[in-house]
């Protein structure tokens, strides 16, 4: 064997024991190590992608516009907001968010106008007046600053020039208390730039990428072509189905160990992820829904509700615990919900005790127990659980 190949072998082996963040260091400063790291199978612990940050396990990369003055000083708000990392939405060339650049009716701008300088008079005014009152000197010089800035943009716009404030993109590495600043000219949007990091990432892999738990907080995420995830427990915070169309050529197993989500919608159990999840977490219900058929549909083995504020009535769990008897769910369903207040738990006790004369139901081969659970904190205090044993 030759001495290069050994080389090349030997390459894929450190690559393949090498933390997966070093690794992507490496990777993409390295240029004999780009090869290896893209043919050698990678796994992550935990990696959570939003619309401007991704984190690997225990290391974020989040992008930001931060702005500088380029004729003086640059003001006190926008310090705070380069020092967290800087604004999460991108900005025109006369400092007006993108949301914001259609051109306005000139009667408004110029009646918004008029009251802001108005209020900068008064300041004026009241700046001659308190001479000695420090401190409420330093909160009008504040107003004062903070107006000058909403008043920028449109002068801006106005007179056809750019904003006195350069913007520039800004890369935030943070690894426990260790923090790594890159800037770059603004010349690219934030989602393109993250595409860019995201494809620097991950881009042209051979194998797929194994991910223990994925998750997603924004609709808007940004990933190579052709990047293929391999998830154990998925958890998305927002709409489900669309996000979940999103990911549906990505994600390449169906068999989900646990799929947590934020809220839920009937429609987002048409989903096969969803439907066929081992363990289904959900933090509350939509409304206008009736869950008390879609909870006799499911086929998930276990099922946790966060909080139960409109899915059920306090007759629904007996009813629930008769579906699972006449279809003969299987040992091991197991179904919990949290519950708000004290007088639904008495009511659920209840109606129990009528249906089924306690809170062990026996069958021919297994047990249904009802157990009820005191937490501490959290907006659900109690804890009702379903589930059938042997």
């Amino acid at each position: 064997m030759s001495s290069r190949q050994m080389s090349y072998d030997s390459l894929k082996s450190i690559m393949k024991y090498t933390e997966v963040n070093k690794r992507i260091e490496m990777a993409n400063g390295i240029p004999c190590m780009l090869t290896p790291d893209r043919v050698t199978a990678i796994s992550i612990d935990k990696l959570i992608l939003q619309s401007n940050m991704v984190t690997i396990d225990d290391t974020s990369y989040r992008f930001g516009i931060v702005r500088q003055n380029k004729n003086g000083p640059t003001p006190r708000r926008i310090q705070e907001a380069n020092e967290n990392g800087g604004l999460q939405q991108d900005i025109d060339e006369f400092g007006f968010f993108d949301s914001q650049s259609e051109i306005p009716n000139m009667e408004t701008t110029e009646k918004e106008m008029l009251q802001l300088k108005g209020k900068l008079e008064s300041i004026d005014i009241q700046l001659k007046y308190y001479t000695k009152s420090t401190g409420y000197r330093n909160q009008l010089i504040e107003e004062s600053e903070n107006i000058l800035l909403t008043l920028t943009p449109i002068l801006c716009r106005l007179d056809g020039v750019p904003s006195p404030f350069e913007p520039k993109i800004q890369l935030t590495t943070t690894k426990g208390l260790k923090k790594k600043v890159e800037l770059v000219k603004y010349n690219k949007k934030l989602p393109q730039a993250m595409k860019y990091l995201t494809t620097k990432m991950f881009g042209k892999r051979r194998n797929t990428v194994r991910v223990r738990s994925l998750e997603i907080g924004s609709e808007q995420i940004q990933l190579p072509e052709n990047l293929k995830l391999d998830v154990k427990e998925l958890r998305i915070e927002g709409n489900v189905r669309p996000i979940l169309d999103t990911l549906a050529p990505i994600i390449q197993n169906s068999d989900l160990d646990v799929f947590k989500c934020v809220s839920l919608k009937s429609e987002d159990l048409e989903v096969e992820a969803v439907r066929t999840a081992r363990s289904l977490m959900i933090g509350y219900l939509s409304f206008g829904e009736n869950w008390m058929t879609i909870f006799e549909k499911l086929e998930n083995q276990k099922v946790h509700l966060e909080t139960d504020l409109v899915g059920f009535s306090e007759e629904n769990y007996s009813t629930l615990i008769s579906h699972w008897i006449e279809v003969g769910k299987p040992i091991g369903t197991s179904y919990s919900f949290g519950i708000v207040l004290p007088d639904m738990i008495e009511g659920i006790k209840r109606s129990l005790m009528d249906r089924f004369g306690g809170f062990v139901i026996k069958r021919q081969n297994s047990n249904i127990v009802v157990d009820f659970e005191k937490k501490e904190g959290g907006l659900s205090p109690w804890l009702v659980s379903l589930k059938i044993t042997e």
